[in-house]
């Protein structure tokens, strides 16, 4: 069995990653322990990672770039690319964009997000957000 975790956090992952490392076990109790280890997938730096579904390829391709603000890479990769309404939902819902997830209700009934246009709005949330914090 291989336990997967995805953490889809905007920051660095800074926690366990076994069960051991999780609770505070004495050391003389520690040999009686199995090591219960997972494999940690982080969402913001999975860019080696390609899968075979187009959907999840495309959620886990969308979420990164957007957490490192590569509008370069989603422009040169989806400007032409309708993407589903469902799956601007999930990588809305991911990254914490409400833009985004406003962008794909009000296009659900169209049957598809044209992703420049949902690139601008990020955009734009970037920027206020900038601003809001001074930067």
């Amino acid at each position: 069995m291989v336990t997967l975790c995805i953490y889809y956090g905007e920051k660095e992952w800074d926690g366990p990653l076994s069960l051991v490392d999780m609770l505070d076990i004495p050391d003389k109790l520690k040999f009686i322990f199995s090591d219960y280890k997972f494999n940690l997938i982080q969402m913001r730096s999975c860019n080696n990672l390609h899968f075979h579904n187009y959907d999840i390829n495309t959620v886990f391709d969308l979420s990164s770039s957007i957490y490192n603000r590569d509008y370069e890479k989603i422009n040169k990769l989806y400007k032409n690319q309708p993407i589903s309404p469902e799956l601007a939902l999930v990588v809305g819902a991911i990254t914490e964009s409400q833009e985004l997830i406003d962008h794909a209700l009000e296009n659900e009934k169209k049957g598809a997000i044209n992703m420049c246009t949902a690139l601008e709005e990020l955009k734009k949330e970037g920027v206020q957000e900038g601003l809001q914090k001074g930067l």
